[in-house]
Order: structure tokens, then sequence, then C-alpha cells
């Protein structure tokens, strides 16, 4: 009798832990860490890397970072914008044709240029990057010959950052020198991480990126050593 009570209460206790667990699986997805003084101010960075996604919340939170518009952060926690030229896929062909096609990239260059931003400070960086994985791949290697920029501030949608940082991570260990990483999730982004089970669009979200965590962990990671 006891231990079918104790085996009850047990099935009970993890039904309950799963579910809470659950609910906070929103949550778990958004990494934010800016980085700060000794004394505990908010520090600066030497850069920002803006990630490939949707464009108007990251541009956003982008220029809050950089002091760049109006509703900029003071002090602006770096005055360095870095960014991958976007894979431009199908529009190959209509290059080929003679068809001027302005990448996603140039588009949100031109946004930053708009909104104050210094031209010699905005890099992009070649080579053409389709993931989250060629971003980091090509952030290293450039990185490589760039041996000032010691601290970068990823930006990207909230439920994205938690994978983000780590592939990052795992590329810069090929760098051969230390790279800190921080994370600022756009709060321009129409995400519910506290109630994300509430919504049609973060439950694709949220879902999408633990099976993206999952493939990137037991499947894709081997490739940032290539």
């Amino acid at each position: 009798m006891r231990r079918g009570i104790f085996f009850i209460s047990a099935i009970v206790f993890l039904v309950l832990l799963a579910v809470g667990g659950c609910r906070h699986a929103g949550r778990y997805l958004v990494k934010e860490e800016l980085p700060v003084t000794p004394e505990g101010t908010p520090g600066r960075a030497d850069a920002i890397v803006m990630l490939q996604g949707t464009i108007a919340d990251r541009v956003l939170q982008c220029a809050d970072l950089l002091g760049a518009g109006p509703g900029a952060t003071e002090p602006a926690v770096s005055d360095r914008l870095i960014m991958v030229e976007e894979g431009m896929d199908s529009y190959g062909e209509l290059l080929d044709r003679g068809v001027k096609v302005m990448s996603q990239t140039r588009r949100v260059e031109d946004m930053f240029l708009q909104l104050g931003m210094p031209a010699d400070k905005i890099t992009i960086v070649p080579g053409g990057a389709v993931s989250t994985l060629d971003e980091a791949r090509y952030i290293r290697t450039w990185l490589a010959g760039h041996p000032e920029i010691n601290s970068i501030v990823l930006v990207s949608s909230s439920y994205h950052l938690r994978r983000a940082s780590r592939i990052f991570r795992v590329a810069f260990r090929e760098l051969g020198r230390p790279v800190e990483i921080y994370c600022s999730p756009s709060t321009y982004s129409d995400t519910h991480p506290a109630t994300w089970w509430r919504s049609k669009e973060d439950i694709q979200s949220v879902l999408s990126e633990y099976v993206k965590i999952g493939a990137f962990h037991f499947i894709e990671r081997r490739r940032l050593k290539d």
C-alpha cells in the first residue's frame, strides 16, 4: 500500500516537474548579459554583432546599444557594428541576368547610416552566411586578423540568443585567444517568453529553437572545426 502511494506520488511529482519546466522553457532561451565594470556600473564592449534574421527589432536594439538615433542607450555599450554578408541564394540568378539587387545586409547598413552611424564604424564581413553557424565561422576568421576586438555583444531576437551564444563560444575556441561574448536580446521582438505556450507563433519559435539546439550539439558543432 505504502509502495503504491509512494509510486503514485513520485509520478505526480515528475509530471509537475515536467510541466513546470516546460513553463520556463521560453525564459531559458532568452540569454541577456551585458558588460559591467569591476565597480558594477555598465561597461563597454569592443563591438556589437547583429545576427541575421528579422530586421526592425534587431536594428532598433543595436541602435540603442550603439548610441545611434533617438532613444539610444547612454552611455553607448559600443561604437562599432559588425555584420556578416548574407548569402544571396536564388538572387544569384537575378544578378547573373543583370538585375540590381540590394542584399538584406546592405539594406540594414543603410538603416544605420540613416540613424547617424558613421560609415567607418560599420563592418560587413564577407562570406555569404545562411545560418548562425556560418556567421560564427566568418566572424572568427575576421577576428583572427583584428586582435583589437576582445569582446562582442550578440544582438538577435530573444529566443535565438541561448543557441547563438553557444555556437559562438564553441567557434571561438579555435581562435587561439579569449574573446568575451555578451548577449542583448531585442526588446522590440514580439515574443512572450513567460507565457510562450499561449501563442502559436511563440510555440513554433520555442520548439524550433530546442530542435536546433539539439541539432547543433549532436550534429553541427563538428563543422566549426573545419
